[in-house]
């Protein structure tokens, strides 16, 4: 049991023995009991006429308490119709501290489930961001080989043309053979800037865990998400 539920037992238990003290000594000493039945805010108690009075005890309406209370059997004994009443009183806030138990204890399992979740959350993203990482050099070292071969590539075209210019004799073959290196100088850009714009989703998705690492170290019990 929490803190709060013990207080309330305590509470109820002690209620129920000081009033159970107060009807001992009160039925020695004559009790007033229309005036203590004007003390319940729960039940309110209507006394029925006739051959033989009897008295019930009916739940008021609108009651700020919100448990639910039932009825009291008429009895002859107005007594009797207040001990019964405040003992359903004690048993409808008895069941009530028990479902707040219930509903704690629920609540820290669901708490402690959110903890281990976030850990093992944060690990995948730490992971991820390594893989992310990894991923990035290995586009890095293509972009680099392929901006290497696309000035390789521009040296060679240049030095066909020059000897383009030089051998007129040749220059049908030298300039099948540019146009060949063209087309594939035009297939490394192309390929370059496919891995250009890799790159840059990857800087943003290595971006977007940082911040999301961020979160979860600056709130650990907030969940993980994108």
């Amino acid at each position: 049991m929490t803190i709060i539920s013990k207080v309330l037992a305590v509470f109820v238990a002690a209620a129920s023995l000081a009033f159970l003290g107060f009807v001992a000594i009160t039925l020695k000493a004559g009790a007033n009991w229309e005036g203590e039945a004007r003390r319940v805010e729960q039940y309110r108690f209507p006394k029925t006429e006739g051959e033989k009075v009897t008295y019930t005890a009916e739940p008021l309406p609108h009651r700020k308490d919100r448990i639910d209370l039932q009825p009291v059997p008429s009895t002859s004994v107005l007594a009797d119709a207040i001990i019964k009443a405040q003992a359903n009183i004690q048993d409808q806030y008895k069941k009530r501290i028990d479902a707040l138990d219930q509903q704690i204890a629920l609540t820290e399992q669901a708490i402690q489930g959110f903890q281990a979740a976030t850990v093992v959350d944060r690990e995948a993203l730490q992971r991820r961001e390594a893989e992310l990482v990894a991923l990035l050099e290995a586009a890095q070292k293509q972009i680099e080989d392929l901006t290497n071969q696309g000035d390789a590539q521009s040296r060679q075209a240049t030095a066909i043309q020059t000897t383009a210019r030089d051998r007129r004799e040749d220059g049908y073959r030298l300039a099948n053979q540019l146009e060949t290196i063209r087309a594939e100088q035009h297939r490394w850009l192309s390929q370059k800037k496919i891995l250009v714009d890799r790159l840059v989703r990857l800087r943003q998705s290595i971006a977007s865990l940082e911040r999301r690492q961020a979160r979860l170290q600056a709130d650990p019990e907030q969940p993980a998400g994108d």
